[in-house]
């Protein structure tokens, strides 16, 4: 197998507050993993550190100012080195500059006034040469660009329907590849005055599209996930009307594509069913060979992080009160 069985830590709980949201776990390193606290009353991220199975509250409820007089639901999230953000289930974000405990350095906004607007995506461009950014996509169909820096909105583009996840090219983070209620997946250029016109349309996807990302190691091979149960990966070289993907691959129970990643190196794509299955694909065989991991329980999120043999690890957050927790899986070194 690629991966074998590491670990299982049972006191996260993790919450996942819709179907569809299944971007609640973000690995950081060996001992950093961020998640979403099981709660519909109190405003809650934490983080789990492996190596000690210690947890600690990174944003609570007591630092952050809720809009709308109603309770901060986190949608989604994402973090890096210096950031982690966090997008709300009624179109507020809240993000933290320095994530070591008991610092401060919050900051919010709120991207929509439909406080039904939930934030269904959050991507952080982690680019050294860049200003700090954030990618949000939002269930009315728009894809906002912020600034972590200023907390100014830098762009924004308006999709056919509403968004599900935007991934961005590792060479050129204005090209983005979007999916959402629509079938066919979009490749745009965010700083083009005619960002409208997509540069590219991905097509052979039967239902909307839920997932996807952009490979770090090869910019041309991206990968999406949809609601007709399967992971397309597509070469950008070759893409004209009407052309197939590369691969596709059907999930094991034949249930939509909810999360999806590549590891940082490019050479692994992970992506998840809703329940029990997450799927790891290798890029050094043309994605011909791989190895299903079976859990129990709703998965809230997935993610790539270090482990502490210096080798890789798969990080799986499984949503259930009872069985649900974090479980590693480990490749060594």
């Amino acid at each position: 197998p690629l991966f074998r069985y590491k670990a299982m830590f049972t006191k996260p709980k993790l919450f996942i507050p819709h179907f569809q949201i299944r971007q609640l776990l973000c690995p950081l390193s060996k001992n950093a993993l961020f998640y979403s606290l099981l709660s519909y009353d109190d405003f809650n991220i934490q983080r789990l550190d492996p190596e000690t199975g210690n947890v600690f509250t990174v944003i609570g409820a007591n630092q952050i100012q809720p809009m709308y007089n109603r309770t901060c639901v986190v949608s989604s999230m994402d973090v890096n080195d210096d950031f982690l953000v966090a997008g709300c289930y009624d179109g507020q974000y809240i993000y933290r500059t320095k994530l070591n405990v008991g610092s401060t350095g919050i900051a919010s906004g709120v991207l929509s006034n439909d406080t039904n607007d939930m934030i269904n995506h959050t991507n952080i461009i982690s680019r050294s040469h860049l200003p700090p950014q954030v990618i949000f996509s939002s269930n009315e169909g728009t894809v906002i660009m912020l600034d972590l820096k200023t907390n100014q909105i830098i762009n924004t583009y308006q999709a056919p329907d509403s968004m599900n996840c935007t991934s961005y090219c590792p060479t050129n983070p204005n090209i983005k590849l979007l999916q959402g209620d629509f079938k066919t997946s979009l490749i745009i250029d965010t700083n083009s005055s005619d960002c409208q016109r997509p540069l590219l349309s991905l097509e052979g996807q039967l239902d909307f599209g839920s997932a996807c990302a952009w490979s770090p190691r090869h910019n041309y091979i991206v990968a999406t996930g949809n609601q007709d149960g399967f992971c397309r990966i597509y070469d950008l070289r070759f893409v004209k009307p009407n052309s197939k993907p590369l691969h596709s691959l059907m999930t094991d129970y034949e249930l939509p594509v909810r999360s999806m990643r590549f590891d940082k190196g490019g050479r692994f794509l992970m992506f998840a069913e809703p329940v029990d299955n997450v799927t790891i694909l290798d890029a050094t065989t043309d994605f011909k060979q791989g190895q299903t991991l079976n859990v129990l329980g709703e998965i809230a999120g997935i993610g790539f992080n270090d482990d502490a043999d210096d080798g890789q690890c798969v990080s799986i957050g499984i949503a259930d009160t009872y069985i649900g927790g974090i479980m590693q899986f480990s490749r060594g070194n």
